[in-house]
């Protein structure tokens, strides 16, 4: 199935996805975070959107909420992105 689009807000429950950023040492640094951010409950995928030395940027699908995605990541060091602002309603 397809991916919802990024910075889709949902209520906890209901997939969303959601961008983030982590630092990232060494490779094998950088594979225990990814199987400790998808061993995340709630966390359905993680994908690579960059990897540049240091810092890796994320795609997170979930069903958390993003609120409860960003409690998640928190301890992990991975910081989850403000979803851009919904376009006001043109008149």
């Amino acid at each position: 199935p397809a991916a919802p689009p990024v910075g889709t807000v949902s209520p906890a429950g209901q997939e969303g996805a959601d961008f983030a950023s982590a630092a990232t040492g060494s490779t094998e640094e950088w594979v225990q975070l990814r199987r400790r951010i998808a061993a995340t409950p709630g966390v359905e995928r993680v994908d690579v959107v960059q990897l540049a030395p240091g810092r890796a940027r994320l795609r997170i699908t979930h069903r958390l909420g993003p609120d409860r995605l960003r409690q998640a990541m928190a301890p992990l060091g991975v910081e989850v992105e403000a979803p851009p602002p919904a376009a006001a309603p043109s008149r």
